[in-house]
């Protein structure tokens, strides 16, 4: 897969499959950690260069799948971002 995102940025990235990824772009010196959350184009990032962590999921939405947002629920948390694509 060729990055479309600038050298400048470092990212994390979660691809399931071969037409369909999620990717977080964060600063090059910025501090993020991964979450570990099993769930099909679904990615979850906690960034920590802030007085408080900010928690970032994004989430690609295929037409035609169905989710359940519930299974969410748990990791979400003050200062949460969902982001997504449909």
């Amino acid at each position: 897969m060729r990055s479309i995102i600038p050298e400048k940025y470092t990212w994390k990235e979660s691809i399931k499959n071969k037409s369909e990824s999620v990717c977080v772009a964060i600063g090059k010196h910025s501090k993020g950690s991964r979450i570990d959350f099993n769930a099909e184009n679904t990615f979850i990032v906690d960034v920590n260069d802030f007085s408080e962590t900010i928690r970032i999921i994004a989430i690609y939405w295929s037409a035609g799948q169905s989710r359940n947002l519930e299974e969410l629920e748990l990791y979400i948390i003050e200062n949460t971002i969902i982001i997504g694509i449909h």
